[in-house]
């Protein structure tokens, strides 16, 4: 008896199992997905667009206290120094004031608040590089960045994806200025009307409110190779075009669209730590020929830009460097022994003559 309850147990999970798969012959063309909202720590873990580029939304605010808009919300942010650390506050229950049990320190690593969109959907968000000028008595100002740290979810014939508030604006649009991350990539790419799904090409319609997502697969779409000149030190390389955005490392293997791409953003790294970069305005347009393998101009080699001076037999170097790459594009570094900081070799040949972490000094 035990033995047939067994084996019932085992064919009703092996069912279960095969009921989660989607066959070639059960892929919809088209469709409509139905999203829910997503406060995890897989969404916190995608990086937007402008969480690469500016290390989320920037605000400056003149004060101890000030509106943002957040989640198409417009909310009352507070800060203040204790101890010598920075606190931030968000008006999470609508009050209209940050009251003090809303106020939280500032680690070097962020800190997170949950609350609730102007839809009133659950909504979450990051605040970074936070700095509280003035002491305990008063406050003069506040600076930092904010980023979504929550998304919508769905699947598109069992590949999963997120769509993320990226301006925090509380609404979707499809020009760029929000995010879409697709499968297990953590890079988000600019939520546009084309994007890939598993090699194949649909063209989304998202609903303003984030609800639900419309799709259709684009049929023939004539494709070229992207790849990188050295695969293993990018871990995302992001390209955006006319209607769809795409990161070369899930992507470029199979073949994006054919067309003209401009570089958005990008990481390099590994489990020490990931170094962003991003496009500058001297960065080429990439164009994309159908049908060919197309090897990107970027990375290695890198160079040093600065300005400087001379004062008579010295140099005066502004400590504002920046490292570019092949593509002119800005990796931001840390200098002074944080994540990311680069290293200098000099050599004499195949010597090396001396090796050490870059630092102002």
């Amino acid at each position: 008896m035990k033995r047939n309850l067994l084996a019932l147990l085992c064919v009703v999970a092996f069912v279960s199992s095969l009921s989660g798969l989607v066959y070639a012959s059960d892929k919809q063309d088209s469709g409509q997905v139905t999203l829910a909202a997503e406060l995890s720590p897989e969404a916190v873990k995608i990086v937007t667009p402008l969480e690469a580029m500016d290390g989320g939304k920037k605000f400056s605010i003149s004060g101890g206290q000030g509106q943002m808009t957040i989640g198409g919300a417009n909310l009352a942010v507070a800060g203040a120094t204790l101890g010598g650390a920075n606190y931030i506050g968000l008006d999470v229950n609508g009050n209209g004031t940050v009251d003090k049990d809303e106020l939280k320190k500032v680690p070097s690593s962020g800190i997170g608040f949950k609350l609730k969109s102007a839809g009133g959907e659950d909504y979450a968000v990051v605040f970074t590089k936070v700095v509280v000028y003035g002491d305990s008595k008063k406050v003069t100002a506040i600076m930092g960045a904010c980023a979504v740290a929550c998304a919508y979810k769905g699947a598109i014939n069992g590949i999963p994806f997120r769509i993320l508030d990226d301006n925090l604006d509380g609404a979707f649009t499809q020009d760029g200025k929000d995010a879409i991350a697709i499968g297990k990539s953590l890079a988000g790419v600019p939520l546009m009307h084309v994007h890939d799904f598993g090699g194949e090409f649909y063209r989304l319609t998202v609903a303003k409110d984030g609800a639900g997502v419309g799709f259709e697969k684009v049929s023939n779409a004539e494709t070229g190779v992207v790849k990188l000149p050295s695969e293993s030190v990018f871990r995302c390389v992001v390209l955006s075009g006319q209607d769809g955005a795409y990161d070369v490392k899930v992507s470029g293997a199979t073949g994006i669209p054919a067309g003209k791409y401009k570089l958005l953003y990008g990481m390099v790294g590994g489990d020490g730590g990931l170094v962003p970069f991003t496009a500058t305005q001297e960065s080429p347009v990439y164009d994309i020929q159908a049908g060919m393998c197309n090897t990107l101009r970027i990375g290695a080699p890198l160079r040093v830009d600065f300005t400087g001076g001379f004062t008579g037999a010295n140099v005066t170097v502004n400590p504002d460097l920046r490292i570019l790459g092949a593509a002119d594009e800005l990796y931001k570094f840390e200098f002074g022994g944080k994540m990311g900081t680069p290293n200098v070799t000099l050599k004499a040949g195949t010597k090396d003559l001396t090796s050490s972490n870059m630092a102002y000094g």
